[in-house]
């Protein structure tokens, strides 16, 4: 018996497309790290926090979950 296929549903990505995604999350992290501590430096108090709240907060554990 041949098992229905479900138009519906998407296959599920391959596990090789994982890794090569958390760690572009993981750079883009330290990017705005980086960023944030760069724009700190001369005197950026509005930018800055809000790209070190990201990298740390969000991009950051994203990449690790």
């Amino acid at each position: 018996m041949q098992a229905k296929s479900n138009p519906g549903v998407s296959p599920s990505p391959s596990p090789k497309a994982a890794p090569h995604f958390r760690w572009k999350l993981f750079t883009a992290g330290m990017l705005a790290i980086v960023a944030g501590y760069v724009l700190l430096a001369i005197n950026d108090i509005t930018v800055a926090p809000i790209l070190l709240v990201l990298g740390y907060c969000v991009l950051v554990p994203l990449a690790f979950l």
